[in-house]
């Protein structure tokens, strides 16, 4: 089904969420040479939830529950960026599991938004390939 154009930031901020887990993951991993930004307000996510998201969704209870969820993840993510600093690189890499549990709610609730705002007035943009129709 169509998405309304409202829907399309919740999806960026979707696919930013999940590119910063992976970014954490690789840093904890020892791909990648510094850590995603940690501050749960300056991470590109944060800003759309403080921002733009907040203006649009922000009287909504799965709103509120996103940001919370949000604030949780940057919690663990600095708990385990502490492991790895302090080596204890094992604790680490244990705490991944739960980190993408609690990311996972945090994605469903955001389709949960999705969802409650498909049907607003605003013109719907089609979810296919061919997007010029």
């Amino acid at each position: 089904a169509p998405l309304n154009r409202d829907c399309l930031p919740i999806l960026f901020a979707s696919v930013e969420h999940r590119a910063w887990i992976m970014a954490l993951e690789k840093y904890i991993n020892d791909e990648q040479g510094s850590p995603p930004q940690i501050d749960a307000r300056q991470c590109r996510f944060g800003v759309w939830l403080d921002g733009e998201g907040k203006l649009r969704h922000g009287t909504q209870p799965v709103f509120r529950s996103i940001e919370s969820l949000h604030r949780k993840i940057h919690e663990l993510a600095d708990q385990l960026l502490a492991h790895h600093t302090q080596g204890r690189k094992p604790e680490a890499i244990a705490g991944l599991v739960e980190l993408h549990a609690q990311k996972n709610t945090l994605l469903e609730q955001l389709h949960v938004l999705v969802q409650g705002n498909r049907h607003s007035a605003h013109r719907p943009i089609p979810l296919s390939d061919d997007i010029a129709n």
